[in-house]
This record gives structure tokens, C-alpha cells and sequence, in this order.
């Protein structure tokens, strides 16, 4: 016997309700009992779903019931089945009362700090809420939005990314700057010009970054060569531990090292870069609308746009 693709599309969730609880007490009588409502109509779903399915489940044995090779093989999806949908229903109650649900947010690297800190507060007025992080670039962050993997990306936009089905708001317009610890050498040279910092250490992004070939043509239109003590890496932890403790410099913006100018550790090197980027922000798709969990969080990244300045 094989049975026809749709046959148990017609299965109701009441009619998988009884057959669990048949199978599990053994009895009609006791399942009419914990459902409340009379033996035949216990019966009746029974029969119902042997017929959408074309297979007998449960035969009578003395005053009770055993389960076929079918009943046994049905009931451990039935279960399965039963579970997901009291945990969805606990899903929807949790967002319903405000204090729960779930979120995946999509951040790039130089985002992680505004995140980190929207997440801080979000969990502190809903600490039931479950977030989840995806990192990458804002064209990776993108297609995941796309399919609908994440529920928004929070990263610098890129040019001509301004489709219709997705919303943009921007939450900061930060440049890039030349960042080194507090107390460094250069931050004593009076007026100083990007020739002068030559002889130091520098840290910048590996030649495969978007951001890389601006930095490169800054040096060119100064005259100037690459510095000759040159650190390439995308690791922040790495670059912030080697400006540091050390003399070295990068060109970055503040927001990446937010936690360290708050702290006075690190200081700006006052030389103005003729690097223009585009502003950091949320995105997301237009339709559906966030869930009320994405949404909370929405607003209080909008709201903390401040923590940048």
C-alpha cells in the first residue's frame, strides 16, 4: 500500500489531539474523559482520521485499545507535531504580553558597539526576548535579508542599494578619522599634516576591503607612498590592542572604538580626511512588518543615535 501525497493534508490538529491521548492512555473511555466530551465522538475522530489516511491506527482489545504498526509509526509525529505547536503558541503568548518572542539582527563590524548597547537596553525592559547576531558585510547582511533569515541589518549602507520592498533609516553619518591611544607622539606635533605621520606604525584594512582603495588614493593625492611600517588585518580586537599599547595609527571611525574614547584611551589625530562614506543604518524589508520583538529594538536604536556623538 502506498499512500497518496495529500492524504494527510486533510488531518485535522483535534483529530491528532484524540489519537495521542487514545494511544498514550490506551482507552476511549479515558480519553473522552480527559477531553470532556462523550466516548462516541472519541470514536468518531478516530474513524475520521483512519479514513482521511486509509490505514487502521487503533484496534479494540478487551475494554481498551493498542495501536497498529501504523499507530505506532503516526504517533511519534503526532507528538512532534503537537509540541511545535504548543511552543509556537507559547511564542505568540510571549510576544502578545510584551515579554517575549525572538530576534535576529544582522550587524556589520562597525555597528557592533551601537548594537551591542540597543540589545543592553532592549533586555533590561524585556529580558525574555532571545537575540541572535549575525555578522558580516552589508552585501552579505542584505541577501540574508532577502531571504528572510534576518529580521534587519545594521551596517553602513552601500551605493545603489535602495530597492522599494526595503526601508532604510539611517542612525549615524560617521566619518573616518585617524585614531591612535591617548598620550600618542603625533598628537604633539603642531599642525600636523599626513607626511609628518609617515614614520610611525599604521594599521589599515586588507587590500580586499571596499574601504582600502579610498584610504590608498588619501595617501596618492598627498604624494605620498604607503607608510613602510604597515599592519594589514580586519580584526579590531587585534588593532585596537596594537594602537593600544603601541605608537600605531588607523584610519577608522569612532563609533568602532566607542568604548575607548569614552574612556579617554584613545584620542583623533586632527587631520581631515577627504574619505566621504555613506551613512550607518537599519535595514529592513518593508513587507512583513517587524514582529513586535524586532520592532522594540528598532526604536531604540532609532532613539540612541546620540551615543555616537
Amino acid at each position: 500500500m502506498s499512500l497518496r501525497p495529500d492524504s494527510l493534508a486533510r488531518i485535522s490538529i483535534r483529530q491528532l489531539q484524540t489519537f495521542a491521548l487514545v494511544y498514550e492512555l490506551g482507552s476511549l473511555v479515558k480519553a473522552a474523559s480527559r477531553l470532556a466530551v462523550t466516548q462516541p465522538a472519541v470514536t468518531k475522530r478516530l474513524r475520521e482520521l483512519e479514513a482521511d489516511i486509509g490505514v487502521e491506527l487503533l484496534r479494540r482489545v478487551g475494554r481498551g485499545v493498542e495501536p497498529t504498526a501504523y499507530g505506532d509509526a503516526l504517533f511519534g509525529h503526532a507528538t512532534a507535531v503537537l509540541s511545535e505547536l504548543r511552543a509556537a503558541a507559547n511564542d505568540l503568548n510571549a510576544i502578545y504580553d510584551g515579554d517575549g518572542g525572538s530576534i535576529v539582527i544582522g550587524v556589520s563590524p562597525v555597528a557592533a558597539t551601537l548594537v551591542a548597547r540597543a540589545i543592553i537596553q532592549l533586555k533590561q525592559k524585556r529580558p525574555k526576548i532571545n537575540v541572535r547576531i549575525e555578522t558580516g558585510s552589508y552585501e552579505a547582511l542584505h541577501a540574508l535579508l532577502e531571504t528572510g533569515a534576518i529580521d534587519m541589518a545594521v551596517a553602513r549602507f552601500a551605493d545603489g542599494r535602495h530597492e522599494k520592498r526595503m526601508v532604510r533609516d539611517a542612525l549615524a553619518d560617521e566619518p573616518l578619522c585617524l585614531i591612535v591611544r591617548s598620550g600618542h607622539p603625533a598628537l604633539d606635533l603642531p599642525s600636523a599634516s599626513l607626511s609628518d605621520l609617515m614614520d610611525f606604525q599604521w594599521i589599515l584594512p586588507t587590500a580586499d576591503e571596499v574601504v582600502r582603495s579610498e584610504m590608498d588614493r588619501v595617501f596618492r593625492d598627498a604624494g605620498l607612498s604607503l607608510p613602510e611600517s604597515l599592519v594589514e588585518t580586519t580584526s579590531i580586537s587585534a588593532t585596537r590592542e596594537m594602537i593600544a599599547r603601541g605608537d600605531a595609527i588607523t584610519i577608522s571611525p569612532r563609533l568602532i572604538y566607542l568604548d575607548d574614547f569614552e574612556q579617554n584611551t584613545f584620542s583623533v589625530i586632527p587631520i581631515d580626511l577627504p574619505i566621504r562614506l555613506n551613512p550607518i543604518g537599519i535595514t529592513c524589508r518593508r513587507l512583513p512588518a517587524l514582529a513586535p520583538p524586532a520592532a522594540a529594538l528598532f526604536d531604540i536604536l532609532k532613539s540612541t543615535t546620540d551615543m555616537t556623538n
